[in-house]
């Protein structure tokens, strides 16, 4: 296929997750780790599809609890694996200790 036919997708909205770290809201098929690599095995089964044949995603922090933890580790997977396009993390505004 050539590059002017070829589309990407951009899911802006990924949830990763590890029930062991926090996670209260998590219930029944929800409470299994759900990771990057997770997400790289359901791409790899998907894709190309049609004229998609790339894709990126936005992490968006999933409630660990009131800390940057969450947020950091979501950056350094952006900043590690091209898949990730983006975070949308939890910063406490309060605090005057930089991230």
């Amino acid at each position: 296929m050539n590059n002017e036919n070829s589309l990407l997708i951009l899911d802006t909205h990924i949830h990763l997750w590890n029930p062991a770290l926090g996670y209260r809201w998590l219930r029944g098929d929800l409470l299994r780790p759900y990771t990057l690599r997770d997400l790289h095995r359901a791409l790899e089964r998907q894709l190309p599809l049609g004229p998609i044949t790339r894709a990126f995603v936005i992490l968006v922090e999933a409630d660990r609890g009131k800390d940057s933890a969450e947020t950091r580790e979501h950056l350094a997977l952006a900043a590690s694996d091209p898949l990730v396009a983006g975070v949308v993390g939890w910063l406490s505004l309060n605090h005057s200790r930089r991230y």
